[in-house]
Parts: C-alpha cells; sequence; structure tokens
C-alpha cells in the first residue's frame, strides 16, 4: 500500500508535536507500505494571534523535522487574491474578529490544495491530510488496517467537534474523489457562499462539500489537540454524542453502503 502524508499550514509549534508524529502516523503508516511526506507551509517568521494568545518569533527551520520527500514553502498573503479573500468578506465575519480566522483558514485551505496536487500523481492509496500544530494522542494502525483489509472508501473524519457540519482537523483520503473534495474545496468557496447566503464556515463548508460530491464519510475516535506557538495545548471537546455532530453521522449514514 501507498501512503501519502500530506501537511498543510504553518509548523509553528513542530517541535512540541513531532514525537507524536513520527510514533502515531508515520510509524504505523510503514507498517503498511511505502510513505512519501509531502509538506505545503507558509514560510512565516513570527506570529500575533490574539484569539489564540499566541504571539512571537517563530522557528525558520523547524519544518525539516518532518524529513519531507516534497517540500514547499510560501510566503503568506500571496494566496488571498487568488482565493477571492475580499469577494468572500462579503458575506461575513463568523468569528467577529475582524476577519483574522477567515484569512487564516483561506491560508489552510490553499495550503492543503498545494500539498495535495503535489501527491496525487504518485497515485497513493490512501491520503492523509494533517496539521503538523496537533499533538496526535493516539494511533493510526486501526485506521489503515481497515483500509488495508477494504472494509472501509471514501473520507475518514473525527466524529468530535463538528460544529453543525464535518471535523476537518484531519482526514484519511481513500479515493481521488474523496480526496479532491476534501483538499481543493477552496475551489468552491465563494459558490457556496453564494448559494447558501452564508459566511465560509470551514466545518460547514467541509460537509457541504462531502454532501455535493456524495462522497462516503467514515469516522475514527482519534483526538488531536491543537498546540500552540508557546507550547500550551489548546482546549479541546472530544465529546462524540452530541447535537452538533448530527449533520454528519446523518450524510455517513447515507452513504453507508458505499464506504462499507
Amino acid at each position: 500500500m501507498k501512503i501519502a502524508v500530506c501537511f498543510r499550514g504553518i509548523s509553528r509549534s513542530l517541535s512540541h508535536t513531532i514525537d507524536s508524529i513520527r510514533e502515531n502516523v508515520i510509524a504505523p503508516s510503514r507498517t503498511f507500505g511505502e510513505v512519501r511526506v509531502f509538506t505545503h507551509l507558509f514560510d512565516q517568521k513570527t506570529i500575533d494571534n490574539p484569539r489564540s494568545g499566541e504571539k512571537g518569533e517563530l522557528d525558520s527551520v523547524e519544518h525539516q523535522l518532518l524529513q519531507s520527500d516534497w517540500l514547499s514553502l510560501e510566503p503568506p498573503g500571496e494566496c488571498l487574491e487568488k482565493n477571492h479573500y475580499d469577494t468572500l468578506k462579503t458575506f461575513g465575519d463568523p468569528w467577529n474578529d475582524d476577519f483574522a480566522s477567515l484569512r487564516n483558514l483561506i491560508h489552510e485551505l490553499h495550503s492543503l490544495k498545494q500539498g495535495w496536487l503535489a501527491a496525487r500523481d504518485w497515485q497513493a492509496d490512501a491520503y492523509l491530510f494533517l496539521r503538523p500544530d496537533l499533538l496526535y494522542h493516539e494511533s493510526f494502525h486501526s485506521v489503515l488496517e481497515r483500509i488495508a483489509r477494504h472494509q472501509k472508501s471514501g473520507l475518514c473524519v473525527p466524529l468530535w467537534q463538528g460544529w453543525s457540519g464535518c471535523n476537518d482537523r484531519f482526514a484519511i483520503a481513500t479515493t481521488n474523489e474523496a480526496a479532491r473534495a476534501y483538499a481543493e474545496r477552496v475551489d468552491h468557496a465563494v459558490s457556496y457562499c453564494e448559494q447558501t447566503a452564508r459566511p465560509l464556515h470551514a466545518e460547514k463548508f467541509l460537509l457541504h462539500c462531502l454532501v455535493r460530491d456524495r462522497i462516503p464519510l467514515w469516522f475514527t475516535a482519534i483526538k488531536g489537540s491543537r498546540m500552540r506557538a508557546h507550547g500550551a495545548l489548546a482546549n479541546e471537546n472530544y465529546k462524540l454524542l452530541r447535537k452538533s455532530n448530527l449533520p454528519a453521522v446523518w450524510h455517513a449514514l447515507n452513504t453507508r453502503f458505499a464506504a462499507a
């Protein structure tokens, strides 16, 4: 089995998360076959995020810890115009932070797409779309085992924290269609806002794309905590059964036969 591990975003806390990535992601993946790491990150020198309480300089060479087979470092800001940031702002600011979180979301979705575009030519059997700033608490072995045994296909995401949509912290795709729906959704951001007359909301937008393309959805209970640049873990709610997760569960039930 060929497994592409695709990292996106910024590496801001990789020195704190790298051990969990090596032990719970890379090592289990290698037990199932060949692994290649594709990394697109923003070459960001400092961070100033009032919402998360982060401010200061970032380690400019921290990304080397990933030992990527393919690496692209892009200056932040350049992706905003090509991804229609000004147009998306006209639909509203769901975080009420002067569009700072919307700006970050567009960067993340752009970065996600670049890593996928580099990885897809390798024609992997599974694509792991990950953030390097997550501390992964459990091994990916059980998820990869189900994929290797052809027990599941489509897109696998964490069930926790759906925010009335679908958790977008990390995902595992086993078909090109699922990978494309997950990783290229930035291309559909404006049309989503126009169709729904709503601002761009990460989790709701992801579920919209999966429903639109009828991507089979299944879940994992693997937990990943956001690690801040200063080494503190963000508070996460890992409760699985709650009302905000029901839309994703409903879509999974509607596609369960295709995913089996």
